[in-house]
């Protein structure tokens, strides 16, 4: 038996689809989990889990983290005034991802079950390229169109048969931004 789908037009498939990404996206931020870092002014107290308000002596020399210098500032009482009480320093993770967007997509077979409490919400559908599934699978939040949105269930890869191409992801909105009735 002859084969229809040949590596040629797997191929072309392949780059078609790019090429689809590359002409019609929009940029999407993803916000990843933030990036942590102990803090140098204060000893880190293990059981609760935060700063433990005492200042760490054997920190004297200045050190840059996330950017930023931080200098030893003694305290003797209260929260520490460099992660203020939370005993690490954070830095939030951001990426902008090419993906195609499609609001309130009407024919949600993909989508029969939404969430308790959420009815009512704009829905959105992401289409990215398989190379970013992992950004989109870690991911905290989304800000697309300027609207806050949440995944409300895992993405999915598509693609022609075996080869994956494509990753399906839907959210939807949390905070209120601009319309999303497109």
């Amino acid at each position: 038996m002859a084969k229809i789908v040949t590596p040629a037009i797997r191929k072309q498939y392949k780059d078609l689809i790019k090429q689809v990404v590359e002409d019609l996206h929009k940029p999407i931020i993803v916000s990843l989990p933030p990036s942590k870092e102990d803090c140098p002014n204060c000893i880190y107290d293990y059981i609760n889990k935060k700063s433990s308000g005492h200042f760490d002596s054997s920190f004297t020399v200045p050190v840059v983290i996330f950017g930023n210098t931080i200098n030893p500032v003694s305290f003797s009482r209260s929260r520490c005034p460099v992660c203020f009480g939370e005993g690490h320093l954070e830095e939030a993770v951001n990426r902008s991802v090419k993906a195609l967007v499609k609001w309130n997509p009407t024919p949600a077979s993909d989508l029969e079950i939404i969430p308790v409490g959420r009815e009512g919400v704009a829905v959105v559908r992401i289409k990215v390229l398989r190379a970013d599934f992992d950004l989109v699978n870690t991911a905290v939040s989304f800000l697309v169109d300027g609207v806050r949105c949440e995944m409300i269930r895992p993405p999915t890869i598509r693609g022609l048969g075996t080869q994956e191409e494509l990753v399906v992801a839907f959210l939807q909105e949390v905070e209120v931004g601009k319309d999303v009735k497109r």
